[in-house]
């Protein structure tokens, strides 16, 4: 069974397809889904997988920004709707 992810703001998405004992990810639109995900886990375990109490969130009129750690931390843009 496929696991869908869309994204209706910037209009993309990644679907994702058992594989063996992987899976295989199709994605499109103008940002690349499945990549931002990897790229947040793989900074999430190199932070020795903190939890919850050690993110924030910085917002502003023309940004979105989840944190780690500090403001000036690793970050993730979100979208502005």
């Amino acid at each position: 069974m496929n696991t869908y992810v869309l994204d209706s703001t910037t209009q993309s998405f990644a679907v994702l397809s058992p594989d063996g004992d992987g899976w295989t990810v199709r994605q499109g639109g103008p940002v690349l889904m499945w990549d931002e995900v990897e790229r947040s886990l793989a900074l999430w375990h190199a932070a020795g997988a903190p939890g919850p109490s050690e993110f924030g969130v910085s917002v502003t009129a023309g940004s979105q920004r989840v944190w780690l750690g500090t403001p000036s931390g690793p970050s993730w843009r979100l979208p502005i709707v």
